[in-house]
């Protein structure tokens, strides 16, 4: 074999993710959608910024996203180091985590913010940059809020955001909702936790597909229920 081939096979297991894997989606059987103008969310970033979707829903290769994992309907946006990263729902921030360093490629030191919806849901924004986070545990957010900015920490091949939502129905240090961990202690624990589909209403696309560049267009805020109400 060849000494080039022998290289590329070698280096395949460790860039998979992103460069060996097929750029492509899967469909997810049975997604339900909102309709973009219906849609409680927004596009984490800023109105007029557009960024590549490096992995969708239900991705292929049993990527991380894979079809019937508790990440199916997360997206990847690559982005630059420090991009300001913005709240894509209001809410009340549950957790913050910013301690660990960029580049390290090491599972389970994403830096994230969570954020707790008026429904029950929960939006995580992953691989934050290390110390970025403009927002502390109990502050309530409003949609389009700066929260932090995007880095490149934990289990990450390349500078990007992650974005995914999760009906829980408990929140707690043992359902510790870090990238992967979640599904694992949910379960273990008993307690349900579910990927949700979500839409962007300031797209024209639904649902987004891997490999292409969305624009961020200008939003209303949608309506929010009294931050009292969200404990």
């Amino acid at each position: 074999m060849p000494v080039s081939l022998i290289r590329l096979v070698w280096l395949c297991p460790v860039i998979w993710l992103f460069a060996c894997a097929p750029d492509q989606q899967v469909g997810c059987d049975n997604a339900v959608f909102t309709d973009l103008p219906n849609s409680a969310y927004i596009l984490p970033y800023q109105p007029g910024q557009s960024h590549r979707l490096i992995q969708g829903n239900c991705s292929s290769n049993e990527r991380t996203h894979h079809a019937g994992g508790m990440l199916q309907f997360a997206y990847d946006f690559a982005m630059p180091m420090g991009t300001p990263v913005m709240a894509a729902r209001a809410g009340r921030v549950r957790r913050v985590v910013n301690e660990f360093q960029d580049y390290s490629g090491i599972p389970g030191e994403e830096n994230l913010i969570v954020i707790t919806h008026d429904d029950g849901s929960f939006g995580f924004y992953v691989h934050l940059q290390q110390a970025s986070d403009l927002v502390g545990v109990d502050d309530w957010v409003e949609q389009g809020d700066i929260i932090g900015y995007s880095g490149n920490s934990g289990y990450s091949s390349e500078p990007h955001l992650h974005f995914h939502v999760l009906a829980l129905a408990a929140f707690n240090d043992t359902c510790d909702p870090r990238l992967r961990s979640c599904a694992v202690d949910c379960r273990d624990d008993g307690i349900s936790c579910e990927s949700i589909p979500v839409s962007f209403r300031n797209t024209g696309h639904i649902p987004l597909s891997e490999g292409a560049w969305y624009e961020a267009m200008d939003f209303a805020p949608s309506n929010s229920i009294d931050p009292r109400y969200i404990q």
